[in-house]
């Protein structure tokens, strides 16, 4: 895909010329002492820079330029200072300078003088290509977000990692060295500094700082879930073309070249520079028509600063060493301040973000944006924390995490098409967002498809904690998990009019998590959509066949004008089902050829909430009141709650993040004055209240004629409550107050207070809910598959019938007779046999049942009666996917992408694997033989896999699983193993 250049009268025509303004001309083959014009340019921008006032413009001729642009002063409103390129001309400004005078020091090994060192952040280029700094294992590809890692046979998150694999190196080898490591959940990677090597242990050693959140924990190598590491930055590692490492004692570059290239030959860049434009505390600034390699923009506390037309790659890299869940450094494009915009751009290759956008009313629009975070941390493509931000018909894809992740309040995110995201890290989505009050966000009109992760994978992800979003008009495929998740707790999240090729969900940790206020309207969905008590469904859609809307075909799919519910400001008049109206051909992605416009429009419906920090959390304010007034003793105060979303709100003093305090003997209370009500609508108001025992918290709405409405907490409960109140404003109406006060003395805290137009159908349900202490879950039946499966080896391979014949399986058979959730089936338990012979694995399941099984011509899983064998090499990357066969009473075997492997993957094991079924006299049996070559694995007496069965019997609708996963029973990391012995 390529940058469109556009012409600069195309775009000077947008900008009135101020009396007076000059235009600077800068040339590769010009002299900062000459004048700047055409005839006589400056040679570096910078000059240009110093010089320019409010209305000139810079024009700059093809070439490299080695330098960061820093404005001497701002432009001024209709008189920007404007940089950009000569017409029909494309100047190049690159973060790096060139090191030169190598010296070979042993064969293809080189070194050069560098008298610069940026730690960490170092990078070089090989004729405008990214080298790589010297690791183990070598890299063999020049893809960054495949680590071609290798697993670890033992570890602890804060001491060592032991690794047979490791080469041999003597004591201290690796000390200095980075470690990478995505291990545990798989939320996030995790890097630190090796502190010592034991050579005869192959044991690396190393410590984390002591506050890593869940690092320690979820994220831990202890935890054997798969996991794998490499290490970086150790010179005696320089053996693959292309390496490099920097001698910081020497000041010396080293670096290995192809056999028989000499480097003195080549265009050798190292990075000096972080930015490119340094934009930051300066207004009415526009950058157009630029590439840039090495470096990015920074546009801190700009205000109205236009970046447009610019190709920026290899943008920001970072070796790590102090890393969890963040990069603890400021990497991508940063923007912050107020309305700055960056578009008709491309925007790739970042260790961390892509594009960081904060501050006020700032926009990305129409930019293609990919390959960033292959750090595989919480960066992200586009990473949103400010206030009513624009995200627009942007094209964003490939990533070690998510694509867009949106903290912040009043953004709209739409016509992005989003997609291949996951591609390191586990539990995720093309969006995602956590623990966050989004104070009315919208995502709306994308397209996100293709998530690639190994495990846990969504399309629009609100994850535990969330509240005020609203997500319609979207398209969802390809996600191989939840289309669109609402993790509770969840608040007022409204799902209106999507289209969702598969299934939506919502899952939390406690059995009182609420869905309070939230709706799932109008989306037409293959697959179906999750229940819960509180949540409203109406006018879904459920089961449409492939036949009528995929991948393929889904901008033709319609259910017919006005076969929907009207939801204000949402939908039409007459809406049908699923994301696209009768005759609507909207696309969603970038388009540099036609660019299309964007502006700042959020959804006018009554479904929003109208009180602003509500949560006491929002970024503008965050730690003070902000628009709420104190009221009565004027003592609250904001208090932030311990822990995060993993414990429940019961244990704190705060739903989630921040909450208010009231304390005293005397009245106390918050208040806020609301605008924007609409006549002759209904409203609930309502807040989270724990109050201390013999202390209540009432909730008013003061101001609106004929309204007089007080609802209060429970003076005998000190849980959280939700109170709520409804009214309908009257004709005339305009402002109005919402108060809460604690009204008896003692102590009472407030939290997520919300005044919500209430839709016929859509109501929030149960008013008033208040959960309950959690109980403590009942402790599994059965235990854990801790011991590896032991399958002998068979002298003579068994014979592909179905059939278990005498003496073709060693050993005893072994049950499959859990429930996913660990408890004993209540029906007939099955049997299953397992062996191995010449590289291939032998699996017999013999399924029982009460009548004859119904043999359906044309199987379909979870629909027909089955059985599935489920495994995966413990490393769980790209390379050794999770397998997943299904069998069928007729013969029928499919092998199926479900648990993260490939199409192409999938396809080739399916081709090398032999299955037959049988029936007997109390049911059927299966039986595969599986060639472990085909799924890229080497046969070896001791090699051990991560392995589950499951079996569906239809007549009793049990799922029957060897090991209980609490899920499918493709998550063989929480099943059990098999080991192949002799």
């Amino acid at each position: 895909m390529m940058m469109r250049s556009i012409g600069m009268g195309v775009v000077l025509s947008c900008l009135p010329a101020a009396a007076g303004a000059a235009t600077y001309v800068v040339s590769p083959a010009g002299d900062d002492g000459a004048p700047g014009d055409r005839g006589a340019p400056f040679r570096t921008i910078g000059k240009a820079a110093v010089v320019m006032v409010a209305g000139d413009t810079c024009l700059v001729r093809a070439g490299v330029y080695r330098e960061t642009v820093v404005p001497a002063q701002s432009g001024e409103k209709g008189k920007p200072l404007t940089f950009r390129n000569w017409p029909g001309e494309r100047p190049q400004i690159v973060g790096g300078d060139l090191v030169t005078g190598w010296e070979r020091v042993k064969g293809d090994v080189w070194r050069a003088p560098m008298s610069w060192d940026l730690g960490k952040n170092n990078h070089v280029f090989i004729d405008g290509k990214p080298g790589q700094e010297a690791r183990w294992p070598s890299k063999t590809n020049d893809d960054p977000l495949d680590w071609e890692a290798v697993d670890f046979d033992k570890g602890s998150c804060n001491e060592f990692l032991l690794c047979a694999e490791l080469p041999d190196r003597p004591d201290g080898y690796w000390k200095g060295a980075t470690l990478w490591v995505l291990a545990g959940a798989k939320w996030t990677s995790w890097s630190t500094i090796v502190t010592d090597y034991v050579a005869a242990e192959k044991k690396i050693l190393f410590g984390l700082p002591p506050k890593q959140g869940s690092i320690s924990t979820n994220m831990s190598p202890a935890e054997r879930r798969g996991g794998f590491f490499y290490l970086v930055g150790a010179k005696g590692e320089l053996d693959s073309p292309g390496e490099w490492a920097y001698d910081a004692a020497e000041k010396m570059l080293y670096l290995v070249t192809e056999p028989g290239v000499d480097p003195n030959d080549r265009r050798i860049e190292a990075k000096r520079r972080r930015n490119a434009f340094e934009l930051s505390k300066r207004s009415y600034v526009h950058v157009m028509g630029f590439d840039v390699l090495g470096a990015s923009l920074a546009l801190y506390g700009s205000r109205h600063c236009l970046v447009q037309d610019v190709k920026a790659t290899w943008i920001s890299h970072t070796r790590g060493g102090s890393t969890g869940y963040g990069l603890k450094e400021d990497l991508g494009i940063i923007v912050t301040g107020e309305h700055n915009t960056i578009r008709d751009s491309e925007v790739s290759y970042s260790a961390g973000n892509g594009i960081k956008l904060n501050g006020y009313r700032n926009a990305v629009v129409n930019c293609w944006v990919h390959h960033t975070d292959y750090t595989g941390s919480y960066d992200a493509p586009i990473k949103m924390w400010g206030t009513e931000l624009l995200l627009s018909h942007n094209t964003i894809h490939d990533t070690g995490r998510d694509c867009v992740q949106p903290s912040g309040q009043g953004h709209i995110i739409e016509y992005n098409n989003i997609f291949r995201m996951g591609r390191l890290a586990h539990d995720l989505g093309a969006t995602y967002v956590c623990g966050s009050d989004g104070g009315g966000t919208e995502f709306r009109y994308n397209w996100c498809h293709d998530n690639l992760a190994h495990g846990t994978r969504m399309g629009i992800y609100l994850d535990n904690f969330t509240s005020n979003y609203f997500v319609y008009r979207n398209v969802t495929w390809n996600i191989r998990g939840c289309e669109i998740r609402l993790n509770r707790p969840s608040l007022h999240n409204i799902v209106v009019n999507n289209t969702m090729m598969g299934n939506a969900g919502n899952w939390g940790r406690w059995g009182t998590d609420w869905m309070y206020g939230c709706a799932y309207v109008n989306c037409a969905v293959t697959g179906k959509i999750q229940p819960h008590p509180q949540a409203a469904f109406a006018n879904n859609t459920f089961g449409i066949p492939t036949s009528e809307m995929s991948p393929e075909n889904f901008q033709t799919y319609t259910a017919g004008s006005g076969k929907g519910v009207v939801v204000p400001g949402l939908t039409g008049p007459t809406p049908s089902v699923g994301a696209y109206e009768p005759g609507a051909t909207w696309r969603a992605g970038h388009d540099f050829e036609t660019p299309p416009s964007a502006e700042y429009r959020p959804a006018d419906t009554p479904l929003r909430n109208l009180l602003h920090h509500g949560s006491f959390d929002w970024i503008q304010w965050r730690g003070k009141l902000g628009p709420w007034t104190p009221t009565g003793a004027r003592s609250a105060t904001i208090i932030r709650g311990p822990g995060g979303i993993v414990k429940s709100y019961t244990t704190r003093d705060s739903i989630i993040g921040a909450a208010v305090k009231l304390t005293g003997e005397e009245r106390d209370g918050i208040e806020q004055v609301i605008d924007g009500l609409r006549p002759n609508q209904e409203y609930e108001v309502g807040a989270w209240i724990k109050a201390g025992k013999g202390t209540a918290v009432s909730i008013r709405m003061l101001g609106i004629d004929g309204v007089d409405i007080e609802a209060a907490s429970a003076s005998e409960v000190t849980e959280w409550q939700r109170v709520v109140a409804r009214f309908t404003t009257p004709a005339q109406v305009s402002s109005a107050t919402v108060q809460v006060e604690k009204t008896a003395p003692g102590t009472a805290f407030v939290d997520d207070v919300s005044l919500v137009g209430v839709q016929k159908g859509l109501e929030p349900r149960l008013p008033g809910f208040a959960p309950i202490p959690p109980k403590k879950a009942p402790k599994p039946v059965l235990p854990r598959h801790a011991k590896p499966l032991k399958a002998g080896q068979c002298t003579i391979a068994p014979t592909v019938d179905g059939v278990v014949g005498a003496g073709e399986y060693p050993g005893k058979p072994f049950p499959v007779a859990e429930l996913p959730g660990r408890t004993r089936v209540p029906g007939k338990p099955c049997q299953a046999w397992a062996t191995h012979r010449a590289g291939t694995v032998f699996i017999a399941i013999l399924i029982p049942t009460n009548k004859p099984v119904a043999v359906d011509p044309l199987p379909k899983w979870t629909v027909s009666d089955g059985a599935e064998v489920c495994f995966s090499y413990p490393d769980k990357n790209a390379h050794h996917p999770t397998f997943v066969l299904h069998g069928f009473p007729n013969g029928a075997c499919e092998s199926s992408t479900e648990a993260g492997a490939s199409s192409q993957a999938a396809l080739d094991l399916q081709g090398a694997v032999r299955y037959a079924a049988a029936m007997t006299a109390n049911g059927w049996s299966a039986e595969w033989a599986i060639p472990l070559a085909a799924a890229d694995l080497e046969a070896r007496l001791g090699l051990e896999l991560q392995l589950n069965l499951g079996v569906f019997r239809r007549e009793s609708r049990e799922w029957i699983q060897w090991a209980g996963t609490k899920g499918q029973t493709w998550r063989v990391d929480r099943a059990g193993r098999i080991r192949l012995v002799q």
